[in-house]
């Protein structure tokens, strides 16, 4: 991302050009930020020219590659001129403000992104197999394309084939959630796709399976972490010299957590100083095909990997111009309210943190499954003490210590005298199982994860599986939308904390 190639024509004083590959399909979006350039793409293929087809570039302007008849663009010349016309100078060239960006890859549609049969270690010949580790309650999904397969699926544990466990056979979309056989908790399915009239399977055919798989469980990874307004929290946006590298780090904390969702607060709709580049766009949609933001009361959101409903921003009523967050997403079929908030920030507890910690308990209980994400602001982790009093877990402070996820700590001269400052609480059906902070250097403060385990009201004995298979959810379209708002009362997002 970033400027165009200065790929030079110097035989002509009055333009300069480049060409830039292209494939069907990518889109590319340019920014002009002055008037005094013309800006011109002509579409070409290995023949040359298509049709000598050209347009020229606005401000803000979106050009998605698409076939010209029957020739597809495999490059784009671009050709730059000043406006009005003119010679162009090496001093004028030097301050060629036009930028021309590909767009990341959207996130695939959930269903295709957990598709296990994509990545799955095949074996066998005529019939073949593969193993996939599962937990106790995971809800596996089977979409069929059509009945040329069908697949057997066997339990094991870690001592092999579990005894007496029946094959489940499947002919057509269904599920089956991973239950206790007899005593044994399976650990592992074996499934096995066979013709369903018999014979060998060749690599040929193989090639045209279709059946899709993808596994729901009550184990998930989530964290919260305040963005710092993408730099370090006083200081809005990144500089755009430093914006490829800066990606780059976050993508790779992104890559490296692997969560399932993530609360986020100071988030700004912009990424980079020359406001050019979305966070929503170029940081997460690689990864998360769901997104959900506000940009007031300090800045909040959500990306997660479910589709959340519902999403709205409250103003606590106390007048701070503070705020929360409230979405539903469903978890293995579980429906799990998601709360995202960044509470005040004084030295007294009593002042305001207090009475929104009491709102959001009381939000909380009218919830049954319940996570919470924030930079709680506190200066103490006793004052956590007031959601385990109401029966509610902490991620931060609690059973698994405390963790520090203010990296300047040390540097801090207002005399704050705590680190566990941003934390994950969750209600009393979910386990929090692991407990972790990734410190890097890209806000002022640090990601805090948690790994969860959403509790079964009952366990399901057998495995039974069943008929249709259906995905309620919708459309990975929705992602990146900006829903809710809230209202926008005070919570200026330059005034840190």
């Amino acid at each position: 991302q970033g400027k165009f190639y200065e790929q030079l024509d110097t035989s002509v004083k009055s333009r300069r050009y480049t060409v830039i590959p292209c494939e069907e399909g990518q889109t590319f979006s340019f920014s002009l930020p002055s008037r005094r350039w013309k800006v011109f793409i002509y579409t070409a293929d290995a023949q040359g020219s298509i049709n000598g087809d050209n347009f020229r570039v606005s401000d803000g302007m979106e050009y998605t590659v698409r076939a010209i008849g029957d020739r597809v663009p495999t490059s784009l010349r671009v050709t730059v001129a000043p406006d009005p016309d003119d010679n162009i100078t090496d001093s004028m060239w030097r301050n060629f403000d036009a930028k021309c960006y590909l767009a990341m890859p959207k996130a695939e549609p959930i269903a295709e992104q957990n598709d296990l049969f994509r990545k799955a270690e095949w074996r066998g010949a005529a019939d073949r197999y593969a193993y996939f580790p599962c937990e106790l309650n995971d809800t596996f999904t089977f979409e069929f394309g059509s009945d040329t397969y069908s697949l057997s699926i066997e339990y094991y544990d870690d001592d092999g084939a579990i005894s007496g466990a029946a094959p489940v056979v499947l002919t057509e979309s269904g599920t089956l959630k991973v239950a206790k056989q007899g005593e044994a908790t399976p650990t592992y399915l074996r499934i096995t796709a066979r013709l369903t009239a018999g014979g060998s399977i060749t690599d040929k055919m193989w090639q045209g399976f279709d059946i899709a798989c993808s596994q729901a469980s009550n184990h998930i990874k989530v964290a919260s972490m305040n963005y710092g307004l993408w730099n370090n929290g006083a200081t809005k946006y990144v500089d755009d010299d430093k914006v490829d590298t800066v990606l780059a780090a976050w993508k790779k904390m992104l890559d490296d957590n692997d969560l399932d969702i993530l609360g986020g607060q100071e988030w700004l709709y912009y990424f980079n100083k020359s406001n050019t580049i979305t966070a929503e766009k170029a940081l997460f949609d690689y990864k998360y095909a769901y997104q959900y933001s506000v940009e007031s009361g300090y800045g909040k959101n959500i990306v997660s990997k479910t589709k959340c409903t519902e999403f709205r921003a409250y103003n606590f009523p106390n007048g701070t111009g503070r705020q929360y967050t409230k979405a539903y997403t469903v978890i293995n079929g579980k429906t799990v309210c998601l709360i995202n908030t960044h509470c005040s920030l004084e030295k007294e507890f009593a002042i305001n943190r207090k009475g929104e910690f009491e709102e959001l308990i009381r939000i909380m209980n009218q919830e049954e499954y319940v996570i919470v994400f924030g930079d709680f602001n506190a200066f103490s982790t006793d004052e956590f003490q007031l959601f385990e009093n109401a029966g509610y877990s902490v991620a931060n402070g609690g059973e698994f210590g405390e963790f520090n996820t203010n990296p300047n700590f040390d540097k801090v001269s207002s005399g704050w005298p705590n680190k566990a400052i941003d934390n994950v609480i969750v209600s009393a059906n979910i386990q929090i199982l692991n407990v972790w902070v990734d410190r890097r250097d890209l806000s002022d403060h640090s990601l805090i994860g948690a790994e969860l385990l959403l509790d079964e009201k009952e366990e399901q004995e057998g495995g039974d599986t069943g008929n249709g298979g259906d995905t309620e959810g919708g459309d990975t379209n929705n992602g990146g939308d900006t829903e809710g708002g809230g209202n926008t009362e005070g919570g200026d997002t330059n005034n840190g904390g």
